[in-house]
């Protein structure tokens, strides 16, 4: 007998479905034959999936903080280019975006478990009222050996959303702030607050003393 062929489609499916389809049971209860959780599952991979596309953003971007300090991110994971960049960063710098960064290492912990722990969908068998059969209902969702359902996943795909916009900051600050970049004069933001400090300038005057108008 020929195995299911694997090959083809863009769903994606998990080890224990697979390996239904792949070795097929006959002769087995509807009891004893448990879904193998993919369907039910399917939302949470989906949440999953794309918040470790988002993970792969604050990668990018944590990459591209530590080429500006001068040093090289090529394979380095996203927790040593978070560490590599603390090494580097001055203490008043460190100081000024702690919270932000603590938030980064959050993220970037909390993205090793999404990569490397599978959702489990655990059932209990209910028969029914009528006493005709009966059916697996889902009672607990696991990512690992945690119990985790959607709304957790939406919680950390903000997480590592909120990472992004983060390390994006940092990444603006030393460019356009600490490196008096070219490309701040064109920064819509930063044209605000430079115009911003000016106002303010004129309206104290000289030594911090109001101006004239």
């Amino acid at each position: 007998m020929r195995l299911w062929d694997s090959d083809g489609g863009e769903e994606f499916l998990s080890w224990r479905e697979m390996w239904k389809r792949m070795y097929p049971m006959y002769c087995v209860s509807p009891e004893e034959d448990e879904p193998s959780g993919n369907k039910d599952a399917a939302e949470m991979n989906r949440l999953r999936g794309v918040a470790i596309v988002q993970a792969a953003e604050t990668e990018a971007v944590l990459a591209e903080i530590l080429r500006f300090l001068g040093a090289s991110p090529d394979r380095l994971t996203a927790g040593q280019l978070l560490g590599a960049i603390e090494e580097r960063l001055d203490s008043h710098t460190l100081g000024d975006w702690s919270w932000e960064l603590d938030i980064i290492g959050q993220a970037t912990e909390r993205r090793y478990r999404l990569v490397h722990d599978t959702v489990a969908i655990g059932y209990s068998w209910r028969e029914y009222a009528t006493g005709d059969g009966g059916e697996h209902v889902p009672v607990i969702s696991l990512l690992g050996t945690e119990d985790v359902d959607e709304v957790d996943l939406q919680k950390c795909l903000a997480l590592q959303r909120r990472s992004t916009h983060y390390a994006i900051e940092i990444l603006h600050h030393l460019k356009h702030r600490k490196g008096e970049s070219v490309e701040a004069r064109n920064c819509e933001i930063c044209m605000q607050e430079h115009r911003a400090t000016a106002d303010k300038a004129r309206t104290l005057g000289p030594a911090g003393l109001p101006g004239r108008d």
